[in-house]
């Protein structure tokens, strides 16, 4: 996905969509992102931080396309949920490893 994105030309108008788009996702009443990183260039949206779900997840990427100007986004948020699971199974794996 990076380098499609580092392919493409950034335009003076980009800054300005990704502070939009930062600005839109913070005040979404039913959306909590941690640590949100918004990157764009010619007009696509790389999108990054951490969500409490699945659901968050998509609509924040439905946030981020309805905002004038947004050409396509790459949605590379975590969920929370997902990242514990895959952490407390690797706890458990190198436990019984170690058993």
């Amino acid at each position: 996905m990076m380098l499609i994105l580092q392919r493409l030309p950034r335009r003076p108008r980009d800054r300005h969509l990704a502070a939009t788009v930062k600005v839109r996702l913070l005040k979404h009443a039913r959306l909590q992102i941690t640590a949100p990183s918004v990157e764009v260039k010619a007009g696509v949206v790389l999108l990054r931080g951490r969500v409490r779900t699945r659901r968050q997840r998509l609509l924040a990427a439905g946030v981020v396309v309805s905002v004038p100007g947004v050409l396509g986004v790459f949605n590379e948020l975590k969920v929370e949920s997902d990242v514990r699971h895959v952490v407390g199974r690797s706890e458990s794996i190198r436990s019984s490893d170690e058993a």
